[in-house]
């Protein structure tokens, strides 16, 4: 048993890595994060405390989805995390919708929609209304990626007016900006549009994931009212912000949106590069759904390609 003054040790180094790691998060530096949470989740552990294992490794889960770990690391490290957890549910809940997302990405659909199935479960089982509610962009866009999308959108739309009936606005943000991709998919760009600027009101400056995701979404909806100009404004601005993190998947989406406009515009060669990057950041993440939608050698044929290009991801 640990004597009283190193557990308090372990107990501030745990707070300390924790802290760094806030720091990191809000910038999507997620590799950072994911570092300073595994000291954190050391010490934590080394100190006995079972609640904050439990929250570090939530929080580490979602690392694992959003960060620049492959599909394949991260669901292995996935179920790691499951195997370490000590049977808590509440972390079984969270993992296993990272998992669904993650499978689903690497086109694993079936494995998907069993892990989709158990987290669902588990929250209804502890009332955790706010944290799956939370967790639906996870969970949206693993449907999206499996091809349900009445199904992405319904678990979206339940998140979002969950969220919205609590007054909760920074995890809104981001579900609406979810939600309006779901749309877009279903090219219902008006709705689409509106969401993207709920997204933008209710977003802090300093939510990169919100405001790439609703500047990367309200793209193709002024691309379908014929705004080139305003898409390519809004393509550029989600990339210069997603530059800066070390979000694959964001990033992706952000030159697939920009070389949407560039082959509407005519732009070939532009729009051949920044599919090319696109293609370069779903792969690194291990993404075989998004990856396969943008074929280089067709961006030459618009506005087909556009459209194609707007479906990635």
């Amino acid at each position: 048993m640990l004597a009283r003054s190193e557990a308090a040790n372990d107990i501030g180094l745990a707070r300390v890595w924790r802290l760094r790691a806030e720091l990191d998060w809000m910038a999507c530096a997620y590799g950072r994060t994911t570092e300073a949470l595994d000291r954190a989740l050391y010490h934590a552990h080394h100190a006995g405390e079972v609640r904050e294992e439990s929250a570090i490794t939530v929080w580490l889960a979602a690392c694992l989805a959003l960060g620049p770990t492959p599909a394949s690391g991260a669901v292995a490290r996935c179920h790691e995390l499951l195997d370490q957890s000590r049977g808590s549910r509440r972390v079984e809940a969270a993992v296993c919708t990272v998992l669904a997302y993650l499978s689903a990405m690497a086109g694993a659909d079936v494995e998907a929609r069993t892990y989709l199935e158990r987290s669902r479960q588990r929250h209804e089982e502890l009332g955790l209304t706010f944290s799956r509610a939370h967790w639906t962009v996870l969970s949206g866009m693993a449907l999206l990626y499996v091809g349900d999308v009445e199904a992405a959108e319904a678990e979206l739309r339940w998140g979002y007016q969950t969220l919205r009936d609590m007054g909760e606005r920074a995890a809104l943000s981001t579900v609406a900006a979810y939600l309006a991709r779901v749309l877009v998919a279903e090219r219902r760009y008006a709705e689409a549009e509106a969401l993207t600027v709920e997204s933008e009101h209710a977003a802090a400056v300093g939510d990169l994931a919100s405001q790439i995701a609703w500047r990367g979404t309200r793209l193709p909806c002024r691309l379908a009212v014929g705004d080139i100009t305003g898409a390519e404004d809004l393509g550029r601005a989600a990339l210069a912000l997603a530059e800066n993190t070390d979000d694959l998947e964001l990033l992706g989406y952000a030159h697939a949106g920009l070389a949407a406009v560039l082959a509407a515009a005519g732009d070939s060669h532009g729009a051949a590069a920044e599919t090319s990057a696109a293609l370069s950041a779903y792969r690194a993440k291990g993404d075989v759904v998004s990856a396969p939608m943008l074929d280089v050698s067709a961006v030459a044929e618009v506005p087909t390609s556009a459209e194609t290009l707007l479906q990635g991801g």
